[in-house]
């Protein structure tokens, strides 16, 4: 999907007319249109990320680099992030390296974290990446 394609769909599942988005972002309803259809793009960043912050996703998302509205160039939200630490932490109660409830102490932490590291570099490596 196009950037045009994305503008327009954000735009209208908000229910807005090219007019109000317009008003909303100072640009005429007429550039919207254009941008729309894919004949025009933002000029410069300022724009593109008026967009981006309006509609809540990222401008990853907007130039087509993700299909994740809320992804940044593969990265994590922090909401995805907090959600994969819980899941992580649930593992390693299961698998006994950690007791249900314990604080983790600074040492413990790093070492987890040290495994997740190798993990994704091990992922990226059979990735290709």
């Amino acid at each position: 999907m196009r950037f045009g394609d994305k503008l327009k769909k954000l735009r209208t599942e908000k229910g807005l007319s090219q007019k109000k988005l317009g008003e909303i972002l100072n640009i005429s309803s007429r550039t919207i249109g254009y941008y729309e259809t894919n004949e025009r793009f933002p000029k410069d960043e300022d724009t593109l990320k008026a967009i981006a912050d309006y509609f809540n996703v990222s401008v990853d998302y907007l130039l087509g680099r993700t299909n994740n509205p809320n992804e940044v160039d593969g990265y994590l939200t922090d909401e995805e992030a907090d959600k994969l630490a819980d899941e992580i932490i649930e593992i390693y109660i299961k698998k006994g390296k950690i007791k249900p409830g314990e604080e983790l102490t600074p040492e413990k932490r790093e070492k987890i974290l040290r495994e997740i590291e190798a993990f994704i570099e091990m992922t990226n490596k059979l990735e290709g990446n």
